[in-house]
């Protein structure tokens, strides 16, 4: 008995019935074989200007009317022509005299011209007509406009381009929460703080504590009223002055009624017209200083008092200076 190891052996499948993968790949390759659609292509001065597959099986038109499938603008071709026509489940070329061109068919690649002349088309009147299968190819020539044509089998549909899962997110995954975050307490905090000062009612003096001290020193302490004018009455002039009628001469010198100096004993008294007018000057100061002083401390009392409802009361009265204060004066 020999101890070498011995190669596996694989079984396979009977040969007439086909795998799984294989079994998958034959229905879809039997899904996708149907019938065949046009594919058309337009040649322009050389160039290739435009390719298209007809997925869905219709008759194609064409001519210079924006309505056709494809719109061609040339010499002798009418506004609307259908070159491709669906009868049943089968096309149909149709072309006119001015048309050239060759055709693919199962009997052989022949011209227009040739199937005029040998009666392989149908005449129509006004064009003829030829019958295609799905293995017709061919080209058909209008003026300076060559078309093309071929059956194909119609290519899948490719799906719609999307992005990942990861990367489609919704609305509320875009949005940086903490940034919104900052951004919705600084807005609070600021617009609670305004709310705040709006309301707040806080205590206003009024009255005489709310005088400044420079005003206050002018309002309670009144000027002392200046002294009043002593009047010198002055005797007849006409007699001499004896010795018996003359003063005893004082010590104290005397102090004149304006200003109160010292006076020497020896100098007359002033004239009675000039002692009165200072009189009734110093008299109309006094009274003009008593007056302002009055003014003054009735202004403020009243525009600061809370009783009488002054205009500084009226302007704080809100609890904050948001009014119009030209209004409220």
């Amino acid at each position: 008995m020999s101890n070498e190891t011995q190669p596996p052996r694989f079984t396979s499948k009977p040969p007439g019935r086909p795998g799984a993968m294989t079994q998958a790949m034959q229905a879809v390759s039997v899904k996708q074989v149907g019938p065949k659609v046009l594919r058309i292509g337009v040649i322009q001065n050389g160039k290739i200007v435009e390719e298209r597959i007809i997925r869905k099986r219709e008759t194609v038109s064409v001519g210079g009317s924006e309505r056709n499938q494809f719109v061609v603008h040339t010499k002798g071709l009418p506004a609307r022509f259908e070159l491709f026509q669906l009868v049943g489940g089968d096309y149909i070329l149709n072309f006119t005299q001015q048309m050239s061109g060759r055709v693919g068919l199962p009997a052989g690649v022949q011209t227009l011209e040739q199937l005029r002349s040998t009666g392989a088309a149908r005449n129509a009147g006004s064009h003829w007509q030829v019958k295609l299968n799905d293995t017709a190819r061919g080209k058909v020539v209008i003026g300076d406009v060559t078309l093309l044509f071929q059956f194909v089998t119609p290519p899948p549909v490719q799906p719609r381009p999307q992005l990942p899962a990861a990367a489609r997110g919704g609305f509320a995954k875009s949005i940086d929460w903490v940034f919104t975050a900052f951004v919705m307490f600084s807005f609070m905090t600021h617009f609670g703080f305004v709310v705040y000062l709006e309301n707040s009612d806080w205590p206003v003096e009024s009255g005489i504590a709310a005088v400044p001290e420079e005003f206050t020193d002018l309002i309670m302490d009144e000027p002392p009223p200046p002294p009043e004018p002593e009047v010198v009455e002055e005797g007849p002039t006409d007699q001499a002055p004896t010795v018996e009628d003359k003063p005893a001469p004082s010590k104290e010198p005397a102090k004149t009624a304006d200003k109160g100096e010292a006076k020497d004993p020896g100098d007359k008294p002033a004239g009675p017209d000039k002692a009165a007018e200072a009189a009734a000057a110093a008299e109309a100061s006094a009274r003009m200083a008593e007056e302002a002083a009055s003014a003054a401390e009735a202004l403020l009392v009243g525009a600061l008092g809370a009783e009488g409802g002054g205009a500084l009361a009226n302007v704080l009265a809100g609890g904050a200076v948001t009014g119009n204060a030209e209004d409220v004066l």
